[in-house]
């Protein structure tokens, strides 16, 4: 009776878990973490950087600040906008994949 419920207990706290991970976890690290970044607005983008003064530069190669509600709508980059990225949809898979390495 014991090892039934303690495998019960121990199968419905996996799932629990599951369940808590942001959407797009199966796109791999990399894009899963960018989507999540931007999700946040929370990210290493150059206007972020500045402030950190990790960076002087705060300007995207668009010519804009580059902030990171920014990366949503740079002319140079997928566009996508934050009901997208709640999903995910393509067009913010695609956004995440172009920043994942800046971000």
């Amino acid at each position: 009776m014991t090892h039934k419920l303690l495998n019960g207990w121990t199968e419905e706290s996996h799932q629990r878990k599951a369940s808590l991970v942001a959407s797009g976890h199966d796109l791999g690290w990399t894009t899963w973490k960018s989507l999540n970044r931007l999700r946040v607005e929370q990210g290493r983008c150059k206007a972020l950087m500045k402030v950190w003064n990790y960076t002087t530069e705060d300007t995207c190669s668009c010519g804009s600040v580059q902030t990171m509600s920014h990366l949503l709508e740079c002319a140079d980059a997928p566009r996508c906008s934050p009901e997208d990225l709640a999903e995910p949809t393509p067009s913010a898979v695609a956004c995440a994949r172009y920043w994942q390495n800046d971000i």
